[in-house]
């Protein structure tokens, strides 16, 4: 997603950062001993995961180190990466082009732009059939179903509905990428999904509470598996409050308020490209999952 189409959300992410009531306690004294005594230096921060379990993460001889510790000092896992991992060409670098204009479509029904979206919508269906001698043809055929039911929404006037199809085909395209070759996890492209889907279920209309739980709960799965990954506390710290926002949006039945926190999970996504991007570069983005509860 690009930044500049969300630049008039970005207060409302300050908002919600600014809520975020979730603080790190300093851990116990066998946690700091046992990583120091693993190589930590001594002012290491400890992040605490679930229960009983906090993450120490430090660079020694060349590489970035993770380190999962019971609270009585026990290490639990230990994750070792470059400090420095260079960037190749992905093979399948060209699915980004049909995405982006995916994107690009559900960006412009969200803020209700009706000539855009339906200009929008024809550079989808150009930047997916450009690309179909190069995708697997079972996945391009997916996709394809989808734009083709974004369309027809279109034809009907079904803007909502033409966005949740133009979702389906992004994910196709996402999920077609090697995780091997991708600079971001899966994970980060599913949180976008996500906030684009619940933001185009909140539109005015009948939501579809029912989807709308099934997409929040989706969305908070895709958080839980990279959360101890990311050892930027602010950036975690708003992920992890906007699961919260849009679960009781959903329980209360608030469209507005579903609607606004799925904007702000977008400008958050755009957060967590860039700490990947760097965390990349210098090899922090590859440790191996630590489990967050």
């Amino acid at each position: 997603m690009k930044a500049a189409s969300r630049f008039l959300i970005a207060t409302a992410a300050a908002m919600v950062l600014a809520n975020c009531q979730a603080q790190q306690a300093a851990p116990p004294a066998p946690v700091r001993q046992a990583a120091t005594a693993a190589g930590a230096p001594a002012d290491s921060a400890a992040q605490r995961l679930g229960g009983d379990r906090y993450v120490v993460r430090f660079a020694a001889d060349g590489a970035h180190v993770a380190l999962a510790l019971g609270a009585d000092g026990a290490i639990l896992q230990r994750d070792e990466t470059l400090a420095y991992r260079p960037r190749t060409q992905a093979p399948d670098a060209f699915l980004s082009a049909p995405a982006s204009a995916a994107e690009d479509f559900v960006d412009a029904v969200l803020r209700g732009e009706t000539a855009a979206y339906r200009q929008s919508g024809q550079a989808l269906v150009d930047a997916l059939n450009a690309v179909q001698s190069r995708m697997d043809p079972a996945r391009f055929a997916l996709a394809q179903t989808h734009v083709a039911e974004a369309m027809a929404a279109l034809g009907r006037n079904d803007a909502p509905a033409a966005a949740l199809a133009a979702m389906e085909a992004y994910r196709v395209l996402e999920e077609s990428t090697a995780p091997a070759t991708r600079a971001q996890p899966i994970e980060v492209a599913l949180l976008d999904y996500s906030g684009f889907k619940l933001a185009a279920l909140a539109l005015p209309g009948r939501p579809n509470w029912t989807e709308a739980a099934t997409a929040a709960a989706f969305s908070a799965q895709q958080w839980d598996a990279i959360r101890a990954r990311v050892s930027d506390g602010a950036v975690a710290d708003m992920m992890s409050e906007l699961q919260h926002a849009l679960r009781v949006a959903i329980e209360r039945r608030d469209a507005a308020a579903l609607g606004a926190a799925a904007r702000v999970q977008l400008a958050a996504v755009d957060l967590l490209e860039r700490y990947f991007d760097d965390t990349y570069k210098r090899g922090e983005g590859a440790v191996a999952p630590i489990a967050a509860n």
